[in-house]
């Protein structure tokens, strides 16, 4: 089984962030598996940030290896988007969220275990073509209807956008920071 390693370098000013998370006992999952996060039946479920003091031993380098990345708390438990919404994920992925008072750093895994059969075209920044893409959103007003979104896809095009009232994608004059793949 062969993974794809990300890290993304977000500037961004925020005091936490949340995620998808595997910290939940199994009638959690099994309610996640239900599509009753949704649908608000059951309450989403998250994961909360480390906070780092110093983040000069960080590498944006596309690989997920300093020793802080093994000591917080990792999102495995993650559903579908498409083509099943809500469905469990057919791969592996591992997710870790750092963040200090003027970034947040994004470490996923997504691990693959038919790499030929991954899509990875190449085109222009913010295209939309069909693609395997890895995506977080930042729901930072807290109000569930509105989030900043940043996407990579294997070969590291960017994708970016914000999410208004639910559904509406505003992709104008959204900066990306910085991404590496490894």
């Amino acid at each position: 089984m062969r993974f794809v390693c990300l890290t993304l370098g977000l500037l961004c000013l925020a005091a936490g962030a949340n995620a998808q998370n595997s910290y939940q006992s199994n009638k959690v999952i099994d309610a996640l598996n239900e599509q009753n996060v949704r649908s608000g039946r059951v309450a989403s479920p998250s994961l909360t940030a480390f906070k780092l003091s110093d983040h000069s031993d960080l590498q944006l380098d596309g690989l997920v290896n300093e020793s802080v990345w093994n000591e917080i708390p990792t999102a495995t438990q993650f559903t579908q988007r498409s083509p099943n919404d809500g469905a469990t994920a057919t791969q592996r992925t591992e997710g870790r969220i750092l963040y200090t008072n003027s970034h947040i750093y994004v470490g996923i895994k997504a691990f693959d275990s038919a790499r030929d059969s991954i899509v990875a075209p190449l085109f222009r920044r913010d295209g939309t073509e069909m693609s395997d893409w890895v995506t977080v959103g930042f729901d930072s007003y807290n109000d569930k209807r509105t989030a900043f979104i940043f996407a990579v896809n294997p070969r590291g095009v960017q994708r970016d956008f914000m999410i208004i009232n639910d559904t509406n994608e505003d992709d104008t004059g959204m900066p990306f920071g910085k991404q590496k793949l490894n």
